[in-house]
């Protein structure tokens, strides 16, 4: 759940390059953000990928239902 809002949070938009660094040549590779924090917390960028994934489906739910997937219960 944590890696997965971090990493909505940090995530560019697919669109709007105002914000963003595009100098350097055609062929530098820029770490993505789901590179960055997986590799800050030790697992692959498709965890990552996976749990921003979680967090929007557990968000996206009643109260109650996230109350008892953040506890445990199914």
């Amino acid at each position: 759940m944590v890696l997965g809002r971090m990493y909505e949070r940090q995530k560019k938009a697919a669109t709007g390059f105002a914000d963003r660094d595009i100098s350097g040549g055609q062929n530098v590779h820029r770490e993505k953000t789901a590179e960055k924090i997986a590799s800050l917390a030790g697992v692959g960028e498709k965890t990552v990928r996976r749990a921003a994934e979680f967090a929007k489906a557990v968000d996206a739910g009643s109260s109650l239902k996230k109350l008892l997937i953040l506890a445990g219960f199914s």
